[in-house]
């Protein structure tokens, strides 16, 4: 782990003598302040924009994680860092302010423009639905929905219409006999994890309408029915809590006696 003394005045030659007596009690783990930064930039700033690994960073008194965010895009991956995000590791706050996340927006835009243009890439053939074709080379088509967009709205749907344990991973753009996004459909169980390929949904690059939802949701649950469940191994509650999972000063909790248990 990474340890950052932050606001410390080093000279530029000689000794350096670094006194540090601080005390502080680490209630928020790092990997819980990546989470809760993750979270806020998916829904508040950019499916696009994710958390990294976090350091901790001691300002005086002040002890806080700090989260890195970074900008991908689908045909570069990893971009870069578009800012950082202070997590107190005493209660969790972040420093999520409007002006943060201004400054993060702007420098993801500006990122977003040094990125060579995007292309449209040859699908292998059992990717495409019956009768479609790839959209290779040169071929483009005009699209106004973004993939961030497709994604969103299909994510929407999944979990208002289908199941809250549903989601929606990275759309790829295709062209059958009209442009559109084809987003694939994962599912997630507390027990085993997400489980991608339950379905696809294409979603009109031109307009946003979601194509042929009806068909879609009986083969997504289909799937589920005859592939997934099936296979799912049956789900075993814990019979106990890890302690730093607990607020402290818990006290034992009475069980409560039925009148014939009386």
């Amino acid at each position: 782990m990474t340890i950052i003394i932050d606001n410390y005045a080093v000279p530029e030659k000689g000794t350096l003598e670094i006194n540090i007596n601080i005390s502080v009690e680490i209630k928020v783990t790092a990997e819980q302040a990546q989470r809760r930064v993750n979270r806020w930039l998916m829904e508040s700033v950019s499916i696009q924009i994710g958390a990294y690994l976090p350091t901790l960073i001691v300002d005086g008194k002040r002890v806080v994680w700090r989260v890195p965010a970074y900008a991908s895009f689908p045909h570069v991956g990893h971009a870069g860092v578009v800012g950082y995000i202070d997590v107190d590791v005493r209660n969790g706050e972040m420093n999520n302010t409007p002006e943060v996340q201004a400054e993060i927006e702007k420098r993801a835009t500006e990122i977003s423009k040094q990125q060579p243009p995007f292309k449209l890439r040859e699908l292998p053939a059992e990717y495409l639905a019956k009768g479609s074709k790839s959209t290779a080379g040169d071929k483009t088509a005009s699209v106004k929905v973004t993939a961030y967009q497709a994604r969103k709205k299909v994510n929407y749907w999944l979990m208002e219409y289908i199941s809250a344990q549903m989601g929606a991973e990275e759309p790829t753009l295709i062209d059958a006999d009209r442009a559109v996004w084809r987003v694939p459909v994962c599912i997630s169980f507390p027990h085993v994890g997400k489980i991608s390929g339950v379905g696809l949904v294409d979603v009109d690059a031109r307009t946003g309408e979601m194509i042929d939802l009806p068909e879609c949701k009986a083969q997504i649950e289909k799937y589920l029915e005859k592939e997934v469940k099936p296979r799912l191994p049956p789900y075993k509650p814990k019979t106990t809590t890890p302690a730093e999972y607990l607020p402290d000063e818990t006290s034992s909790v009475q069980k409560l006696s039925l009148p014939d248990e009386q």
